[in-house]
């Protein structure tokens, strides 16, 4: 089965870490057919970061941008997947650094009627202040959590994969989906201010609306660069628009 493929990097004001994760890009197996970067309001350094990347990465790369005016994750990712031109949608953040294999193992695992969701390894703080500042990392995994995400064995992934109906450990840092059926669905809740959860109802409507839910451990692997938490003041009132949709025939 042909198709292309989209790869939507969603960034704020933090082009240290972007430039890794586009760097991972120029080193991909398999090569995405666009890559747009879903710019929630950043200055003009990632603007300037992004023309430089045009002249390296060979795919053509779109830079989506609206006005900073909070955390609108799920509006950028709107605007985004508006402007794909592809049937299928990878979806990871701009501190994410992608394995050699990261869009061939997605690849390799889309099947129609499903959506996939990632994992990621996250690395230290002191790991990610050395990749950043340009330096020599001989242990990318010194200090990492979740260290068990890094290994790629595709056998071993054949032998657990399958449909899930769990919509817990949600990763919207690395998720992928045919673009029919987020547009079925109207894409992402814009009602969701601020971080959390709008990844989750997000698959809450997709499985209500009959798209099923594989899980990708063992493939696609990245590996999360150290950040502080964002700010939760706003988790409350998401969490109850996800409620409802959690319960709702929504």
């Amino acid at each position: 089965m042909k198709f292309k493929v989209t790869l939507i990097i969603s960034t704020y004001n933090r082009p240290d870490a972007l430039k890794q994760t586009l760097n991972s890009i120029l080193y991909q197996s398999k090569n995405p057919d666009e890559v747009i970067i879903a710019d929630d309001g950043s200055n003009g350094d990632t603007h300037k970061l992004i023309l430089e990347y045009k002249k390296r990465i060979t795919c053509p790369i779109h830079h989506i941008w609206h006005p900073d005016k909070g955390y609108r994750l799920a509006a950028i990712r709107n605007k985004a997947l508006k402007k794909a031109s592809s049937d299928y949608i990878i979806f990871i953040d701009g501190d994410i650094i992608l394995d050699v294999n990261f869009i061939e193992d997605h690849l390799s695992i889309a099947k129609p009627d499903y959506f996939v969701n990632g994992s990621r390894v996250i690395l230290s703080e002191k790991v990610t202040r050395r990749i950043t500042s340009g330096r020599t990392c001989s242990n990318i995994l010194e200090g990492a959590k979740n260290k068990l995400n890094g290994y790629r064995i595709p056998w071993l992934h054949k032998l657990i994969s399958g449909p899930t109906k769990s919509h817990k450990r949600i990763r919207g840092c690395n998720m992928a989906f045919w673009k029919k059926d987020l547009e079925n669905i109207g894409g992402y809740d814009e009602r969701y201010i601020g971080w959390g959860l709008s990844d989750s109802d997000l698959v809450i409507r997709l499985m209500k609306s009959g798209i099923k839910r594989k899980n990708m451990k063992f493939l696609g692997i990245c590996y999360h660069l150290y950040h502080e938490f964002a700010d939760r003041s706003n988790l409350f009132r998401n969490q109850q628009l996800f409620l409802k949709t959690l319960k709702g025939n929504v």
